[in-house]
C-alpha cells in the first residue's frame, strides 16, 4: 500500500479531491469530487482499501458539473448522496444501490458546501456542513430540508470545511479542515464529544493531519472508515500536486487520494501521512459473502454456522435483510446465544444446558424490512451492539464459539476478527514523523483512563516499552514525551543503531502532564524505538517524533532559523502603537505555510512578545491562543531588551533582565525553528536578535 492511491476512469488517471469512502456489505465505495464539467459523479470499489476498480458513473444530472465533495449514506433501505456543485448549496440524490443510478430528489437546499450525513441514536438523519466559522449540524425533515441548525465547536480561526463524524467506543469524533486547499498548511483537525450534537471539545493535540515540508503536502478534506479487519480505522484525504512546465511555470494543480491508519486513545486521535510503501490493511480472521458462497460456513442443526470459533474477545459483523436470528457463542444445540431481530425490537437470549434466558430487550425506532448491518464489539466486561453504525445497547459479554444465523436466506457479508477497539494497531508500524500513543507499544502494558479522557501507562524502574516505526529515510529525529514524573527520572531511548539517555526533572505546576524533551535519535526507515526507565518512575500518554527542519523562513512578517538553544532575546522599540500591533520571539515553529487565506501567524509553535503593550505568551496554531499575559508600561521610542527561555514546557520571560512571566506550556511544540514575528500593524524596530549564535546582527523594520 502506497500513497497516493491512483484512480482511473476508462484507463485514464483522474484527479480525485475530497474523497469520501462508504463501507457497505464488506465493500468500500469511494466518491471523489468531480473536477470537470462532465455532469457526472464517479464511484470506485474495493474490498481491501488497496485495489480499486475503474470508476463507475453513478450519477448523471445537469446540476452535477464540478460536483464538490459527494458523500453517501445508507439509510432505511436507500442510499442518499449529497453534493454541492461549484460550492453553491446542496442537492440530494437517492438510489437503491451504492453504484446508483442516483436520481435527484431535491432542488438546491442551499446550506453552503461540504454536506455530510450521519445518524443519531434515535435513527434520525442529520446533516453536517461548513459555515463561516466552524461546522453546523442540522436535522432533516421528510423532504430532506435541513432544519434546527446547531453550531459545533470546530473553529479554525478562519474558513472551516470538510466535516465528518465517526462514532467509536462511547465517543463521537468530528473531523474538519482549515486553511486554503492550495496552502501547504491545509490540515485536518478534530473535536470529541460524548453526544452527537452536544459540546465538542477541541484537544490541544491538533492538527491531526498536516505536512508542510517535502513534496507531500496540502493534506485535507478527510473521511474516516472502518478497516477491513473490523478493528482499526483509516483516514482518507487528498493531497495536492503542482504541475509545472519545463520552464518551471505553474500550469495547474491535481489532487490525489491518501490513506493512512488512524489511531484512537480515548479523546486523543493520532495519524501520520505516509508517501512510501506501508503494510496493507489486514483482513478479518473469518469473512464471506454468504449470498455468493458458504465455504467457511456449514449447516449444523438447521443453523448456518462458521467453521471457525471466535475467541473470548472479538468483533463480529452480520449483514442481512428482513427479520432474522443471529447466533453467537455456539458450542452445541444446547449451549449458545442468539439475537432475535423483529420490527422495533432487539432481544438477546442465552441458551445454557437447553434452558433459554432473556438477557436484554431493546425497543428500536426502526423496522427490519430492509437491509441491515449489525456489528458486535465483544470486550471482557461488556458487548456493544451497533445497527447501521448506531450504538443501540450494551449487554453482558458473549462467550467464544461459532457465529452464524438461524435463517438461511437473505444473509450477506459476515465476518469476525479476534480483536476489539484497535488492538490490531500495534501489529502495524507507526509512521514517523508523528505521534505514537501509549496503547501501541508491543508490550501488553496495563493502561488507565485519566480525567482528560486519555489513557496513560506507568513505567517503573527497568521497565521497557517498544514501538515499531517506519519512515522515509534514515535520519535524525527529535523526540519528546507527554508525561508526568513526580520525582527526577532517567530514561534510555534506543533505536537499532543509536541510543541516548535523558534526565527528566520533576516540575511542580498546575498541569499533571506536560511535554518534555528527549533529545535526538538516529532512526532508520524500518526500526524499533525502545523506551526504558533507568531510574525512577514515569507515567506517559504519547511519544512525539519530530522531523528536523533544515529550511529557514524569510518572509515579510516572519524570520525563522535553526537555532540549537532554549533561550532567545532581542532589543525592540515601538515607534507607535496600534490596536492590533503584535510581535515577539518565536519558539519551536513547525508547519510554517505562507498563503493569503491562512490565519496569521501561519505556523504551529509559540510566540513570546507583545500585543500592543501587553506582554504575552501565546500558543500558535494558525492563529493564536493565549497562555499567559501581563500588562507592561511600554513607552514609545524607548528601547527594551526582551529575553525568553523555554525548556521542558516551562517558559520564563524577562524584560530588561527582570522576570515578568513564568508559566507552563501545554501545547505539543518542543522542537522547531526560532525567530521573530511582526505583524503588519506593529510599527516596531527589532535589532540584535540573539540565540545560540548571533543572527546577522541586523535591524528589522516592519512599518507599513
Amino acid at each position: 500500500m502506497k500513497n497516493p492511491t491512483n484512480l482511473y476512469v476508462n484507463k485514464e488517471l483522474i484527479e480525485a479531491g475530497d474523497p469520501f469512502i462508504l463501507r457497505f456489505n464488506g465493500k468500500y465505495y469511494l466518491y471523489p469530487s468531480t473536477c470537470s464539467n462532465k455532469h457526472e459523479i464517479y464511484c470506485f470499489v474495493s474490498t481491501d482499501l488497496v485495489n480499486w476498480s475503474s470508476g463507475y458513473v453513478v450519477c448523471k444530472d445537469k446540476v452535477t458539473s464540478h460536483a464538490y465533495a459527494p458523500e453517501v449514506i445508507y439509510y432505511n433501505g436507500y442510499f442518499y448522496l449529497a453534493t454541492s456543485p461549484n460550492g453553491g448549496g446542496h442537492y440530494i440524490f437517492k438510489a437503491k444501490s451504492p453504484l446508483g443510478p442516483f436520481k435527484r430528489i431535491t432542488n438546491n437546499i442551499l446550506n453552503m458546501i461540504d454536506g455530510s450525513f450521519t445518524i443519531d441514536k434515535d435513527f434520525n438523519l442529520l446533516f453536517l456542513r461548513a459555515n463561516h466559522k466552524g461546522i453546523s449540524i442540522l436535522k432533516m425533515d421528510e423532504n430532506f430540508n435541513p432544519i434546527c441548525r446547531k453550531n459545533l465547536q470546530a473553529d479554525l480561526n478562519g474558513w472551516t470545511e470538510g466535516p465528518s463524524i465517526t462514532y467509536r467506543d462511547n465517543r463521537y469524533y468530528l473531523t474538519y479542515v482549515g486553511n486554503h486547499l492550495e496552502s501547504k498548511g491545509y490540515r485536518v483537525c478534530y473535536s470529541v464529544s460524548k453526544g452527537i450534537d452536544s459540546h465538542y471539545e477541541q484537544p490541544l493535540y491538533n492538527p491531526l493531519l498536516i505536512k508542510t515540508i517535502d513534496e507531500y503536502n496540502c493534506l485535507g478534506h478527510s473521511s474516516t472508515v472502518l478497516a477491513p479487519d473490523l478493528d482499526g480505522y483509516y483516514i482518507a484525504y487528498h493531497h495536492l500536486v503542482r504541475v509545472f512546465d519545463d520552464n518551471k511555470k505553474h500550469l495547474y494543480n491535481l489532487r490525489n487520494v491518501g490513506l493512512d491508519r488512524l489511531h484512537f486513545n480515548g479523546s486523543m486521535l493520532t495519524t501520520s501521512p505516509s508517501f512510501f510503501e506501508v503494510e496493507n490493511p489486514k483482513m478479518p480472521d473469518l469473512y464471506e459473502d454468504l449470498s455468493a458462497s458458504k465455504n467457511n460456513f456449514e449447516m449444523i442443526n438447521k443453523f448456518i454456522l462458521s467453521k471457525k470459533e471466535t475467541k473470548k474477545i472479538f468483533t463480529a459483523e452480520f449483514n442481512f435483510r428482513h427479520k432474522t436470528k443471529i447466533v453467537l457463542s455456539y458450542k452445541d444445540i444446547n449451549n449458545y446465544s442468539f439475537i432475535l431481530l423483529k420490527d422495533y425490537l432487539l432481544k438477546v437470549y442465552k441458551v445454557k444446558d437447553n434452558k433459554r434466558t432473556l438477557i436484554n430487550i431493546s425497543k428500536l425506532p426502526i423496522k427490519f424490512d430492509c437491509f441491515r448491518n449489525i456489528r458486535i464489539i465483544n470486550k471482557e466486561d461488556e458487548a456493544e451492539i451497533l445497527i447501521d453504525n448506531v450504538s443501540v445497547t450494551k449487554v453482558i459479554p458473549f462467550l467464544n464459539g461459532k457465529i452464524g444465523y438461524g435463517k438461511l436466506n437473505s444473509i450477506y457479508f459476515t465476518a469476525f476478527t479476534n480483536k476489539v477497539l484497535g488492538e490490531s494497531d500495534k501489529e502495524y508500524a507507526n509512521i514517523i514523523p508523528g505521534n505514537i500513543d501509549c496503547l501501541h507499544s508491543l508490550e501488553n502494558k496495563k493502561y488507565s483512563l485519566d480525567e482528560d479522557d486519555i489513557n496513560y501507562v506507568t513505567l517503573n524502574e527497568n521497565e521497557t516499552v517498544s514501538f515499531k516505526v517506519k519512515g522515509y529515510l534514515k535520519q535524525k529525529y527529535h523526540l519528546a514525551i507527554l508525561c508526568k514524573c513526580d520525582e527526577e527520572c532517567e530514561v534510555l531511548l534506543k533505536s537499532n543503531n543509536d541510543e541516548i539517555s535523558c534526565s527528566l526533572k520533576a516540575i511542580n505546576n498546575e498541569y499533571k502532564y506536560i511535554f518534555k524533551d528527549l533529545k535526538v535519535l538516529n532512526i532508520s526507515e524500518n526500526d524499533l524505538i525502545t523506551l526504558k526507565v533507568i531510574k525512577g518512575e514515569i507515567t506517559y500518554k504519547a511519544l512525539y517524533v519530530e522531523q528536523f527542519i533544515n529550511k529557514e523562513v524569510n518572509e515579510n512578517d516572519i524570520k525563522l532559523v535553526n537555532l540549537d538553544t532554549n533561550t532567545i532575546e532581542c532589543d525592540f522599540k515601538f515607534n507607535k502603537f496600534s490596536d492590533d500591533s503584535y510581535f515577539g520571539l518565536v519558539f519551536n515553529a513547525i508547519n510554517y505555510s505562507k498563503h493569503d487565506c491562512n490565519p496569521s501567524p501561519s505556523f504551529c509553535g509559540y510566540l513570546v512578545g507583545f500585543k500592543n503593550s501587553l506582554a504575552v505568551v501565546d500558543g500558535i496554531n494558525y492563529g493564536s491562543e493565549r497562555t499567559y499575559d501581563v500588562p507592561q508600561d511600554i513607552k514609545i521610542n524607548k528601547t527594551y531588551h526582551l529575553k525568553a527561555t523555554i525548556q521542558n514546557s516551562i517558559c520564563e520571560v524577562f524584560l530588561n533582565n527582570k522576570k515578568i512571566i513564568s508559566t507552563t506550556l501545554i501545547h505539543p511544540y518542543t522542537y522547531g525553528l526560532k525567530g521573530i514575528y511582526i505583524n503588519s500593524h506593529a510599527d516596531v524596530v527589532v535589532e540584535n536578535f540573539k540565540g545560540g549564535k548571533l543572527w546577522k546582527n541586523q535591524r528589522y523594520y516592519f512599518s507599513y
